[in-house]
């Protein structure tokens, strides 16, 4: 069966039914095998006696995507035959792209005994959205395949109603598929009324991101009516709404030396079990409404009152407090006109702190993130907390820095670089301390060392109907040392981890030939949100599905969930592969039919080396069947998302 990309275009079907495999090296450090990083091959020294004239290449990419944080490459394989479809060794592979993307070749582009060469595509210093054609040259044929860059994100965030001649602060957030902050970007302000902004207090058209991939502008309601503010930057865009009305509705503190409250921060930082007071003061066309009905909403906490009358100033007054920490956005409401403020609610004794590393076995030389998490008595997130990290380790690594403040989120993270030695097994151990109390500290231990192997997970361009509710994606699992060669009776156990998940619909306005008339169902997607499941054990922990962090629904049950499964193809009851004698296992991912193109899942594959385990993965959206899209009288499954509709993930419809 043909597959449907993830735009709902109905994909062309590729000659021999190629395969698209994704390549992952799996060593003590975390998978990443070597390469010099360039945009094309250097011509590197021939084998002698290379057998046989290159006729025939195929070009096959990991996965179509690539992800623009850049720390996980998509894997570029070129396979070279001859005109009998013998596969060669020690041909030479040239990879080239004119994109400004970074091609990490292996094995100096040459052949090994699969015919196979590689080379791994990183975005570089390019986090944009786009799409990247990499070209594989072997004597005088070449072939090309095109991958494309996603998981770029930008936000807008701000007030919704505004009166006119005020001004209001909306914060950008531009970050990468990893959710990192991406700095020095710049981004393009428009409205649609020709309302006006200002950056550092200097009219602007444009801002630009600071080292946490954010900006703050302030916007001027200079004209009345319904706004839309609309920010661009490395090809996303994130729009918000405002509606700019000729009254006085404004929500701010009633006094900016509170207690427990700093209001140097933005937003406002109040302490656990403190108060934060705000008055409401309504006025039209400079007249005091008194009497009038307002109500009050906040995403965190408890207010004392939800609801009160202004007074003959047109003032109302309304308090809040919380015993759990993270940001709230408390809104009045009145006569149909809304106004909010912001704070963060901050935990300010730390009980714990966990800490822990990306990966447990490391290479030598390579690196891994360490990051320590705090929290109080109650489990909430600790901010602002300084933690020292120390490191005792014989291989002679490093860490890349000593200390760290934690962030709203509680964390604070160090980088540790492997020295040029194995250790033995949890032979390098990291401590993180806190400064202001050291007997609050914790440890976690890391392997310098361990044997090589490459995992590659295969998969075609066709998916299996099962029955008329579920599809089958089937996957290929080859294992090789790093001399190219397979390794039999090898176990891998294989895990579908829901990553991200679509809301949206599909519309009959999908045009295949260009004739003007629709002839398939077009996926029109409203918002990418990611799994609320943090910590991907399938229950609903504190901080999760919460709306407070911009991502949760409140709905009470966790999105997008375990929607598919993942089994051996030969025994459907088992989720563990064993290799043949060419390396290879057979496995297949099942999922909804409804689920098809609405979520993005990670199809990771574990194995067990002298002892140690390791891991990684491949992340796709569950394809749909093309067949299911085709015809514009029939909807196809999952016609409106399984998760909603809503334009923001905090929005569970």
């Amino acid at each position: 069966m043909e597959r449907i990309n993830f735009n709902g275009k109905a994909a062309r079907k590729v000659a021999g039914g190629l395969l698209l495999l994704a390549t992952i090296m799996l060593t003590a450090c975390n998978g990443s095998s070597g390469g010099d990083s360039s945009s094309t091959t250097p011509t590197p020294t021939p084998v002698p006696n290379a057998s046989g004239v290159a006729a025939k290449m195929e070009v096959l990419a990991s996965t179509p995507n690539l992800a623009s944080d850049g720390n996980t490459p998509v894997v570029i394989t070129a396979r070279v035959k001859d005109a009998n479809n013998v596969v060669l060794e020690g041909q030479t592979v040239i990879f080239s792209t004119q994109d400004s993307a970074q091609i990490a070749v292996l094995n100096a582009g040459l052949t090994d005994k699969t015919g196979s060469a590689t080379a791994n595509v990183t975005t570089g210093s390019d986090q944009s959205s786009r799409s990247i054609t990499v070209k594989a040259t072997a004597g005088a044929i070449s072939e090309k395949v095109t991958i494309t860059v996603s998981g770029t994100k930008i936000t807008l965030n701000g007030s919704n109603s505004l009166v006119l001649n005020k001004e209001s602060s909306l914060t950008i957030s531009l970050k990468d598929a990893a959710g990192k902050g991406v700095a020095g970007q710049k981004v393009a302000l428009t409205s649609a009324l020709g309302n006006t902004f200002k950056v550092n207090n200097v009219a602007a058209t444009e801002a630009t991101t600071g080292d946490n991939g954010q900006a703050t502008i302030t916007y001027q309601a200079i004209k009345a009516g319904a706004d839309v503010v609309k920010t661009t930057a490395l090809g996303e865009s994130a729009t918000l709404d405002i509606s700019i009305s000729n009254n006085t509705f404004d929500l701010t503190p009633s006094s900016t030396s509170q207690g427990a409250v700093n209001f140097g921060k933005i937003p406002a930082e109040v302490n656990l079990d403190s108060f934060v007071k705000l008055d409401l003061l309504y006025s039209i066309a400079g007249v005091p409404q008194s009497n009038v009905p307002v109500s009050f909403t906040a995403t965190r906490g408890n207010l004392v009152a939800s609801s009160g009358k202004t007074d003959a100033n047109g003032k109302v007054s309304v308090t809040i407090t919380s015993t759990t920490a993270g940001a709230s956005q408390i809104t009045a409401t009145a006569s149909g006109i809304s106004n909010n403020y912001d704070v963060e609610f901050v935990a300010t004794a730390p009980s714990k702190v966990v800490v822990q590393p990306d990966t447990t076995v490391v290479r030598a030389g390579a690196s891994t993130a360490i990051t320590a998490i705090v929290r109080d008595a109650s489990s909430n997130l600790v901010k602002n907390q300084a933690v020292n990290f120390n490191l005792i380790d014989p291989t002679g690594g490093r860490l890349s820095i000593g200390s760290g403040i934690t962030n709203s989120s509680g964390q604070t993270s160090t980088n540790y670089t492997a020295g040029n030695s194995s250790s033995a097994k949890d032979g390098v151990t990291i401590t993180a301390t806190l400064a202001n109390n050291p007997s609050i500290n914790a440890k976690t231990q890391v392997t310098v060392g361990g044997k090589s192997l490459f995992i590659r997970l295969g998969t075609g361009n066709q998916i299996e109907d099962k029955n008329t509710t579920q599809n089958i994606t089937p996957y290929s699992v080859i294992v090789t040392d790093a001399a190219g060669n397979p390794v039999a009776g090898v176990q891998v156990t294989l895990a579908v981890i829901p990553t991200k998940y679509l809301k949206g619909i599909y519309k009959p306005d999908g045009d295949s030939d260009g004739d003007g008339k629709p002839d398939f169902w077009l996926q029109h997607p409203s918002a990418t949100c990611l799994s609320e499941d943090k910590n991907n054990d399938g229950i609903l922990d504190p901080g999760e599905d919460d709306p407070a962090d911009g991502n949760g629904n409140g709905n009470g049950t966790l999105e997008p969930g375990f929607v598919a499964t993942v089994y051996d193809a030969l025994n459907p009851t088992s989720n563990t592969v064993k290799t043949d004698e060419t390396g290879s296992a057979f496995i297949k991912v099942l999922y909804g039919k409804n689920y098809s193109s609405w979520a993005i899942v990670k199809l990771q594959a574990t194995i067990r080396v002298e002892g140690s385990e390791y891991s990684n993965a491949a992340v796709f959206n569950l394809p749909g069947l093309a067949k299911d899209y085709n015809d514009i009288k029939i909807p196809p499954p999952g016609v409106t998302s399984p998760f909603g509709t809503a334009s923001v993930c905090t929005n569970p419809n």
